[in-house]
Formats: structure tokens, C-alpha cells, sequence
């Protein structure tokens, strides 16, 4: 079934306050990751390799790089319905 369109003020708001917990939940990432990158050189870049320390080094620096994805997804009008269909598979006309 068919559910009506949401009011455009309320759509508005709403993808508004998307955007700004994207660029607010980006700066906590970035502000932590300024804040353990003493503990990061001295326990990952100068202690012993190992698969544990890659997987850390993977997800620390691959992480930040979703974000930036996501956040030009809320700002760039390239960004279209039908280019979000192609990568999402519940989308729905």
C-alpha cells in the first residue's frame, strides 16, 4: 500500500538534521582520532606487526572515508533517487 508523501517542511527538517549528525557524529570521529594518535604511534606504528594491528589500521582509516561518502551523498545534487536506487536495494518507487 501506498503511504502519502511526507509534508515538504517536515522532509525539509528532517534531512536537515541528517546532515547535521553526519557532520557532527564526522567531527567526534576526527576529533578522537587527533586525541589517541600519540597512543596509536607508540602502541600500533613502533610496537610488533601482527593481523590484529592491520585489522585496527583498517578500520581506523577506512571508517573516516565512509563518512565522507555518506556526507557528500547529503550535500551533492548528483546524488539522485535514481542513482541511491543503484546502490541500495530496498529503495522503492
Amino acid at each position: 500500500m501506498l503511504e502519502p508523501y511526507p509534508d515538504v517542511l517536515d522532509d525539509a527538517s528532517q534531512t536537515l538534521r541528517t546532515t547535521y549528525m553526519g557532520f557532527a557524529s564526522f567531527t567526534v570521529l576526527i576529533w578522537d582520532h587527533v586525541d589517541t594518535l600519540t597512543a596509536e604511534v607508540e602502541y600500533i606504528w613502533k610496537g610488533r606487526r601482527g593481523p590484529i594491528v592491520y585489522l585496527f589500521l583498517l578500520n581506523r582509516y577506512l571508517t573516516p572515508f565512509g563518512f565522507i561518502v555518506n556526507l557528500f551523498a547529503y550535500l551533492s545534487p548528483v546524488w539522485t533517487h535514481e542513482r541511491y536506487a543503484a546502490f541500495a536495494r530496498d529503495w522503492e518507487d
